[in-house]
């Protein structure tokens, strides 16, 4: 269920962060480095901080600096909604075409 929680609203987050004509790509790109990079290191370095501290509690702190800086990067991004978006051909996307 926290999965749930975490994945549902994140596909929207990550197509929101892009117009559209770069919107598949660029969710990718997110997903696969996010999930490299966290997904990669997080053991690498909880390794190394319980072998420094010799306790879980430099993990929790780590863990603790990561939400931090999520929760930082998530409040940065601006939604769609705010943004004035254009296409590939230079139309605002939503607008109305221009009678001609």
């Amino acid at each position: 269920m926290l999965f749930g929680i975490f994945y549902g609203p994140m596909a929207a987050v990550n197509t929101e962060s892009f117009p559209p004509a770069l919107r598949y790509t660029g969710s990718s790109l997110i997903y696969q480095v996010a999930g490299a990079t966290a997904g990669g290191f997080s053991p690498m370095i909880a390794t190394y901080l319980l072998k420094t501290f010799g306790t879980t509690h430099a993990i929790s702190a780590y863990i603790a600096l990561v939400d931090v800086l999520s929760l930082i990067g998530t409040a940065v991004l601006k939604a769609v909604a705010e943004r004035e978006m254009r296409w590939v051909g230079g139309e605002t996307a939503g607008a109305e075409q221009p009678a001609e």
